[in-house]
Parts: structure tokens; sequence; C-alpha cells
């Protein structure tokens, strides 16, 4: 019931006015949780290793999102494993 309010109200909202939206609430999350999260992890598993290089979670986020940095904090603490 509430993710039909909470839908009808985002789809409803100019995309630029949503992302800056969105990157108003990545940012205030990144400054308040300093980028600390509770990493998503695969059953079983306590860290992710790719590359040579040990992960909290297996979860990434594609180049090209946060093209000028600004939301890495806010991102992290979302859950993503790389940026």
């Amino acid at each position: 019931m509430l993710w039909k309010l909470q839908r009808t109200i985002l789809f409803s909202l100019d995309p630029e006015w949503a992302h800056f939206l969105g990157a108003i609430f990545l940012k205030v999350r990144g400054f308040f949780t300093q980028g600390k999260s509770r990493p998503v992890r695969l059953v079983g598993k306590k860290k992710v290793e790719l590359a040579g290089f040990t992960l909290d979670s297996p979860l990434g986020l594609a180049a090209g999102f946060d093209k000028d940095g600004t939301l890495v904090l806010g991102l992290k603490s979302l859950g993503f494993g790389y940026l």
C-alpha cells in the first residue's frame, strides 16, 4: 500500500526533479552514515574476492551513474561493494 503511494508520487515528478531529490537524499544519507552500511552478502560467504580485492558485497554500481563523484558515501551506505 505504501509503495503504491510512493510510486505514484515518484512517477508523477519530472525526471530532472526526481534525480535532484534522489541526489539530495544520497548526499544527506552519506553525511550521516559516513558510508557505513550493512553489506549485502551471498548466503554462506562473508566476503567476496574480485581481481585480488576483497569486497564487502557482490553488489556493484556501473560507471557513469555518479559521474561527478558527489554521491559516493551515500551509495556506499546503501550496501554497494564497489562503485
